[in-house]
């Protein structure tokens, strides 16, 4: 009875597995600097954590460059 056999075996739940070890953020703290003001919380904590990495980023050249102007204009 072919009915009675199970029509190809499913094939293994590819979204069970884990998607790709996230790497270590080794970009996000550059060595011998230490990040000014970072977020509460582990590095990463939700999903998709290069948005908070940009944001630090932009928040720390912002942070140079005003320190740079005050040195600048104090001569």
């Amino acid at each position: 009875p072919e009915q009675a056999q199970p029509s190809q075996p499913s094939p293994p739940p590819e979204q069970a597995q884990p998607s790709q070890p996230s790497p270590p953020p080794a970009s996000q703290a550059p060595p011998g600097e230490k990040p000014e003001g970072a977020p509460s919380g582990p590095p990463g904590g939700g999903g998709g954590g290069r948005g908070k990495l940009i944001m630090q980023l932009e928040r720390a050249l912002a942070k140079r460059k005003r320190r740079r102007k005050d040195r600048g204009e104090k001569g």
